[in-house]
């Protein structure tokens, strides 16, 4: 897997994340972050390469009006 040239204060792609810290579990990269909301949350980078995730939760939450 090649790493991204990522690093702390970046922000990740379209997404309402901001890196913190990289993180390994189980052989694939986690990205430790924190959304635009405040929430730090772990995120694996697959995801949000792909744009499976682009929050913490809160993007899902205002879309569905709750």
């Amino acid at each position: 897997m090649r790493i991204p040239s990522i690093h702390p204060g970046d922000r990740l792609y379209d997404t309402r994340l901001t890196m913190i810290a990289r993180l390994y579990q189980s052989g694939s990269m986690k990205l430790r972050c924190r959304c635009d909301c405040g929430v730090i949350t772990s995120v694996f980078w697959c995801n949000v390469r792909r744009g499976k995730t682009k929050s913490c939760g809160c993007l899902r939450r205002e879309r569905n009006g709750a």
